[in-house]
């Protein structure tokens, strides 16, 4: 059973100039044990340049620990 939740600001971490709020000290712990892997995955996935420009240069597109700067 899935459960819904909002996240919340105060289990949150602030990583590559972007805050990731967490429902519980579980999901925060989990993200702890590798935050850039984890925020990664996180950027990657709301990175509208994948779906837009194939050959994209940006920062985040070559690399860098950040957020897609086109959004999603």
């Amino acid at each position: 059973m899935r459960h819904e939740v909002s996240p919340s600001w105060t289990l949150s971490v602030d990583e590559g100039g972007q805050r990731f709020p967490f429902c519980a000290e579980g999901c925060k712990a989990r993200f702890l044990q590798n935050p850039r892997a984890n925020g990664q995955a996180y950027f990657d996935e709301h990175c509208a340049c994948k779906t837009t420009m194939e050959d994209c240069d940006c920062s985040h597109c070559t690399g860098a620990f950040e957020p897609c700067p086109r959004g999603a």
